[in-house]
């Protein structure tokens, strides 16, 4: 079951971090889809995204934490 989010409740005011869930973003922001993609991560439908945190998902499958959070956060930016 998709939750809905609130910017203030997914962020607190802060930027996207490798604590935020993979879910919430996708909630959030259903374009961040694309930058996922970008980074091999196919997250539409799966369900351990409700879960998953960027910063473990980034650990299981290799991927620059840093660069992925930089782009999500520009994207996020554009929408504020």
């Amino acid at each position: 079951m998709i939750k809905s989010y609130k910017r203030k409740d997914m962020t607190g005011g802060k930027m996207i971090s490798e604590k935020t869930t993979i879910e919430e973003v996708l909630t959030m922001y259903p374009e961040a889809n694309k930058i996922f993609l970008k980074y091999g991560l196919d997250c539409i439908g799966c369900q351990v995204a409700e879960f998953e945190s960027i910063g473990h998902a980034c650990r299981v499958y290799g991927i620059d934490l840093e660069a992925l959070l930089e782009d999500l956060n520009e994207m996020a930016m554009k929408h504020s």
